[in-house]
Parts: C-alpha cells; structure tokens; sequence
C-alpha cells in the first residue's frame, strides 16, 4: 500500500530569505487534523483501487485545469502517482464519490526523489481521464505575484487522517478538510505554517492545496515536528507554487 508520506527537513531558520534546505530528519509525516469540513470539490484524493475496500487515500492534489475529458491534476512529487492500466485513480467527493484514473503523470525534473526532501521541487503533474461527461471543479494557479508575506493568511486542503486512535495506533481518515492558518516563513521556493498539538498537516496531506485569495499558491510537502508526528509541535512546509509555475504550464496540453 502506498502511504503517501514526507519527510520534513530539519532546518535552522531566522528569516523569511532563507531557504528550507534539510539539514537531518525525524519523521517521515505528511491530513489536516483539527480543522473542519471541506466542500472544496477541486482538492481531490488519489487512491490506489476505484472504490475498492482498499481505497484509502494516499495522498491529496488539486484539480487546475480541464479540458472536454481530461483533467490536470497538481500533487506531490514524493506521492509516486502511477498511470495505465494498473495504474492510480483520484477520488472526487462531492454529492457522491467518484474514480477518474490517471493517464500520465510527470514529475519535476528538478525533483531530487523519494526521501530527499526536496520540497523546492517536490511536484508533479497527473493527467485523468474523466470518462462520465463530469465538469470537475477547478482551482486557479496563482499570477506570478502570489500576495505571500509573512503571516499572510492561507488556507490549507487536505485528504489525510483528521485523527489517531489511541488504543491501535491506527489513524483516522474522514475525508476532505481544511484549516485556516497563517504563513509563518517563506522564500522563494517555500512556504511554511505552524503545526501545534490541536491542528495542522499530517499523513495524506502530502500533495494538498495551499490557498490564498482562491488561488493555489502552495503544494503540502510535509512536516517537521519536535515531539511526535501529527499532533507534536512544529511547523509544516510546501513548495511554493509561483516558483515552478510556468513548468506546471508547460505540462497542460
């Protein structure tokens, strides 16, 4: 089974220029817990089965474009989205669930690989085949001027597990949420939110939608917590959108 995980660099920042580079790594930890209901349909799952029993939620991505039936979709590069026949699918909830599976996909060709850490190219491009007629709802790519500063507020979408079971260790799925937060640092090609005990990033996120101004201004990469993951204290981090833009234009067509 695919979990969809990041891990989160380490890293010693003291202002906003600075970069997100790793320096040595704790967890490998990447849904948004204590937030609320989303019905933001263009933040979407990808799952490895069509409504199977194994259907779970890997990780989070949003739709940015559609075009008759085929629809592109931003996730993750660390996710490993996989096409074909044998290949990924992404779950769209709205009044009821849906399954579009993936055609192609493209990562960055920047992106360092699995366990690298690389948030500055942490990205990919999934191309879906809407077969049933649907018009999928769409999120915008930010302009080149993304409107992030610090303490902006931003929004942040997500797939991943909303709780932990104490008693198993198990973890929580319910869906699509959201919590609403603040930049806490960003440069160029990063941008990062605290994660406290009571809310923020966790597994599944990975590949999730940063928001600002109804604009995708950010992919969910992953955490960096000081105690346990999903729930300890730390900050959370995604690749900045406006950095990789025009990349993520080219790969529409």
């Amino acid at each position: 089974m695919k979990l969809g995980l990041v891990g989160l660099a380490l890293c010693a920042v003291t202002a906003c220029s600075q970069s997100f580079e790793p320096e040595t790594t704790e967890d490998q930890a990447a849904a948004i817990y204590g937030g609320t209901d989303s019905t933001r349909q263009s933040v979407v799952g990808f799952v490895t089965a069509s409504g199977a029993s194994d259907a779970t939620v890997y990780c989070s991505g949003t739709v940015i474009k559609q075009s008759g039936t085929q629809a592109w979709v931003v996730t993750a590069g660390h996710c490993g989205v996989t096409s074909g026949s044998a290949g990924d699918w992404i779950l769209v909830r709205s009044t009821s669930d849906r399954y579009f599976q993936v055609a192609s996909s493209v990562v960055h060709p920047d992106f360092k690989g699995v366990g690298s850490y690389d948030t500055k190219h942490d990205i990919q491009v999934a191309k879906v085949s809407v077969t049933d007629g649907s018009t999928l709802k769409t999120l915008a790519l930010t302009g080149t001027d993304d409107d992030v500063s610090l303490s902006a507020d931003i929004t942040l979408v997500g797939w991943g597990v909303t709780d932990r079971l104490d008693i198993a260790g198990f973890w929580s799925r319910e869906g699509r949420h959201k919590l609403d937060t603040n930049v806490r640092l960003y440069d160029s090609n990063t941008i990062s939110w605290n994660n406290t005990t009571s809310a923020g990033t966790c597994y599944g996120d990975s590949g999730g939608a940063v928001i600002r101004n109804e604009r995708l201004v950010g992919v969910i990469s992953g955490e960096r917590v000081t105690t346990a993951a999903c729930g300890g204290l730390g900050y959370g981090v995604g690749l900045r959108m406006k950095s990789v833009r025009d990349w993520v234009l080219d790969q529409l067509n």
